[in-house]
């Protein structure tokens, strides 16, 4: 069997691998900065003090529709 190479692969020049690269390093870029604002967001996190939770925060508060006043 006899393949031959086609008429599109023989015509037009190679492509410029810089323009590969600089795709690579476009996308590098993008997953370094999504880890450091996950790792600035978890950094706040724990770093934050936690407050106690306000009385008004009770989970009888979360009732929809609201209880009326007694």
């Amino acid at each position: 069997m006899d393949l031959k190479e086609p008429q599109w692969r023989r015509e037009g020049e190679m492509p410029d691998y810089r323009f590969s690269m600089a795709n690579e390093r476009t996308f590098l870029a993008w997953i370094r900065t999504s880890m450091a604002i996950l790792a600035g967001s978890i950094a706040i996190d724990q770093l934050t003090p936690t407050s106690p939770r306000p009385p008004s925060a009770s989970p009888s508060a979360w009732r929809w529709p609201p209880s009326e006043p007694s």
